[in-house]
């Protein structure tokens, strides 16, 4: 009941903030989708699913994490194989996250 009228008094600031998490989580979905590798899923939340088509869910994860990058690893779990779960955030942390997983996903150059 609290957070409900504490909501209702700052209706301007939670509509802004929904906006931006709606335009964050856009972003995000088209910086992953255009990342070989990996399959981000549409969203009408504050996170976004995505599998790694190429590699191991649970290797990118560990490493993810080991950068001080939150997410859920899903990919043991039927129907979400080889799946990462990320909670949309500042557009720094969104980058940073889509920078590491193209590290992480590159392959070394042919020879």
């Amino acid at each position: 009941l609290i957070l409900g009228q504490a909501a209702l008094t700052h209706r301007d600031e939670m509509d802004r903030n929904v906006r931006s998490t709606v335009e964050e989580r856009e972003k995000l979905f088209r910086r992953l989708r255009g990342i070989n590798g990996i399959e981000p899923y549409p969203s009408q939340t504050n996170f976004i699913l995505f599998r790694v088509a190429e590699g191991d869910a649970d290797a990118l994860h560990t490493r993810l994490m080991s950068k001080g990058l939150v997410l859920r690893n899903l990919s043991k779990r039927k129907g979400v194989e080889n799946c990462l779960r990320t909670t949309v955030s500042t557009p720094e942390v969104n980058e940073r996250l889509a920078g590491e997983i193209e590290g992480a996903l590159a392959r070394p150059p042919e020879r």
